[in-house]
């Protein structure tokens, strides 16, 4: 793959995860650009993101969401309230903070992960993990109780 192949790639995949109730089929790639998700998912590693519309999510998951024009990839925590008026905490696993985003803000569900450097033949599955949001919740505790 080109480098021009894979800005077009990563420009297909922003345009269908951006657009609000987006739909699309199969997967698509995006690189995380941040230490968020450290150390579940390394800063450089190419995310594989199955759409939101196609794809149950909840607490646990590591989801795709749109904030200020940003694509952003965190875990979900805690769900408030059902159906389509759902409240999700979000955080990254290693921020020590997260916020609000509604349900119909998140855009995909990451699926795996391809290793920064790597082949891009063996993808790393991102399962559901509630013990991961129970570890990021005490993190952010801790950080809180520090002061």
């Amino acid at each position: 793959m080109t480098a021009g192949d894979d800005r077009e790639q990563i420009l297909d995949a922003w345009l269908a995860l951006s657009a609000p109730g987006g739909d699309f089929p199969g997967t698509v790639s995006l690189p995380l650009l941040t230490g968020s998700m450290a150390p579940a998912i390394p800063v450089g590693a190419r995310l594989l993101i199955a759409s939101a519309q196609r794809r149950s999510f909840g607490p646990g998951d590591v989801v795709v969401f749109a904030r200020d024009g940003k694509l952003i990839a965190h875990r979900l925590l805690f769900a408030l309230g059902t159906g389509s008026g759902t409240l999700y905490l979000e955080k990254g696993d290693w921020n020590p903070r997260g916020g609000l985003i509604r349900r119909r803000d998140v855009r995909g569900v990451v699926t795996g992960w391809y290793a920064p450097g790597g082949d891009g033949r063996s993808a790393v599955a991102v399962p559901r993990s509630r013990r991961a949001a129970a570890l990021s919740v005490l993190r952010a505790l801790k950080t809180l109780l520090r002061g």
